[in-house]
């Protein structure tokens, strides 16, 4: 039946060691035996090269961990479900395409709309803001309800296809509207954006169910980096359009509020729905049933090849402290336009696809340890070339100047972080287990979200420590500015003491995960963590929605 197809496999690979590339090419010619790939990897693990990437098993640990060969993969197969351009392919990385232009396309005609034909306060925009971002932490019942209650034998299809509906429906609604009133707004954003999810979790799910069974342990999230990498170009096209698009009072024209949701509502219109009557599924023999999907989880969280390498992702993230005054600085102290901020959000998007493209190329197997480190002095050394900005503002001239000072700056703090953003993807590639490869997937890769707001309140507890306030800063007094930014730039070094806690690579993670060492009080603590994160999260964004002052509202009003 078109549409489906059926795995037999009731294996979970793991993400293992790179074996060497014209070895594996040779693989797919059939011009090696079946041992060979072995051979190869076994020597690999004692080379300089493999010590660089963080592919260091002993022989033992070789042997006992699980690995897939491409010898062990269907070629034919293989190249259907990893060709992002087959038709059984394409829907996905449409999805991932329309998923990257909708985060940034309507974000800069929404905050305009709200402000200047609205006139909304800013407590009624951190409303907006709290409905918009709730969704995102309700990701993992998506993912629980994709894995465990199929419609018509597919659990991915009809989820991808209702959300993308969802949101379609939402947009085109609001250009209806013409000029919705806040309350429609603010509904109907909530609206879109759990559609926008669902969409978004199916997606990643079918990724890694692909990812799982067709590729072998030396290219294993190579799939997934492509999607992002699309994804992040798709980023790219929405905040270019999104500035340029809603932005009459500079260019003396501009498209409507309702011409901007139709035209978010035409983009998956446009890309996804051509291709999805072609998509094909991998179907599970029987889904299992939510209990189970709980028991697999829990099962999970109490490896220590999970729950320790998931500590630094959570701790990394949360010491990951930008400056909470950064925007007020730009706009009171140097006069920055809304205009301005959105070139400095499209020059991070046009260094975070960079970014990946250089991964995917140049770094996917570096150890994951020599990544963080690197990328970690990278962004230190960037981050303070904004004490630069701070306490040379008068001397740099022009606002142009200082404009271009901030763009550089600020995107290439956006660089290493997207770097950072494949190695943790790529980590929670292989830990998902078969069967509930949305729920576990969507738990994982919201952890780094749940920690960066974490991180966010930490930030705003700090703008307390000194005088940060607008009219201090229009006043030009950057005294408290400077100090807050070296602050925040020095808690970022912290994450690195936690750096053991990470594998080198993804040899060290398969070998772990082969070990098999479980730890109830670990795995409670994990979830306690997730859940009591998550709970934060949930509380905070209706505290916005239903007593907006009680949140600050500092931060907006610039």
């Amino acid at each position: 039946m078109a549409g489906r197809e059926r795995s037999n496999s009731a294996s979970n690979p793991l993400i293992g060691a790179a074996a060497a590339a014209d070895k594996e090419t040779a693989v797919w010619d059939g011009g090696l035996r079946s041992g060979s790939v072995e051979e190869e990897l076994l020597k690999n693990r004692s080379s300089v090269s493999g010590r660089m990437s963080g592919h260091r098993l002993s022989t033992t640990e070789f042997e006992n961990a699980p690995h897939k060969s491409p010898h062990e993969i269907d070629p034919k197969e293989a190249a259907k479900h990893l060709d992002p351009y087959s038709a059984a392919n394409r829907a996905i990385f449409a999805s991932y395409l329309a998923v990257g232009v909708g985060l940034f396309f309507t974000s800069t005609p929404i905050s305009f709309y709200m402000v200047d034909t609205l006139g909304a306060t800013p407590g009624q925009q951190s409303v907006i803001n709290g409905l918009s971002s709730l969704p995102w932490a309700l990701k993992i019942l998506c993912g629980f309800l994709s894995d465990s209650t199929p419609i018509m034998g597919l659990r991915r299809k009809p989820y991808f296809l209702i959300g993308w509906g969802i949101f379609i429906a939402c947009n085109v609604w609001l250009a209806i509207l013409k000029e919705p009133s806040l309350v429609m707004l603010a509904a109907l954003i909530f609206l879109q954006t759990m559609g926008f999810v669902l969409a978004d979790v199916c997606t990643d799910a079918m990724i890694v169910e692909r990812s799982q069974l067709y590729e072998h342990t030396g290219n294993q999230g190579t799939l997934q980096a492509t999607g992002y990498i699309i994804r992040f170009f798709g980023s790219i096209v929405g905040a270019t359009l999104g500035a340029i698009l809603y932005n009459q009072d500079s260019f003396g024209w501009g498209v409507p509020i309702w011409g901007i949701f139709l035209i978010n509502a035409s983009i998956p219109l446009v890309t996804v729905f051509p291709c999805f009557p072609t998509l094909v599924e991998v179907e599970l023999e029987a889904p299992p049933k939510l209990k189970d999907q709980i028991r697999s989880i829990w099962e999970l969280v109490q490896q220590k090849a999970v729950w320790k390498p998931c500590c630094f992702i959570y701790i990394y993230n949360v010491l990951l402290v930008s400056n909470p005054a950064w925007n007020t600085f730009l706009v009171a102290g140097l006069g920055f336009s809304n205009f301005d901020l959105g070139l400095l959000g499209l020059a991070g998007a046009v260094l975070s696809y960079i970014a990946l493209v250089v991964y995917k190329r140049y770094l996917f197997d570096v150890s994951w340890r020599r990544v963080y480190l690197f990328t970690t002095a990278v962004s230190l050394f960037f981050s303070c070339l904004q004490l630069v900005l701070v306490l040379q503002s008068q001397q740099l001239g022009s606002t142009t100047v200082q404009l271009l000072f901030a763009m550089g700056s600020y995107g290439m703090v956006m660089f290493v972080q997207a770097i950072q953003f494949l190695p943790a993807c790529r980590m929670f590639l292989g830990m998902c287990p078969e069967g509930a490869e949305g729920s576990s997937y969507a738990m994982l890769t919201t952890l780094s979200n749940l920690a960066g707001t974490v991180s966010y309140s930490f930030a705003a507890a700090l703008s307390n420590i000194w005088n940060v306030s607008v009219p201090t800063l229009q006043a030009h007094n950057y005294t408290g500015m400077w100090k807050l930014t070296l602050l925040c730039g020095c808690i970022q070094l912290i994450g690195l003491f936690f750096l053991g806690l990470l594998p080198s690579g993804v040899a060290e993670q398969l070998a772990n995960q082969a070990a098999s060492v479980t730890s109830k009080p670990a795995g409670i603590c994990f979830l306690l963590v997730i859940f009591g994160s998550l709970s934060y999260v949930i509380t905070y964004s209706l505290l916005q929605i239903l007593d907006p002052s009680a949140v600050g509202d500092d931060d907006t009003s610039a």
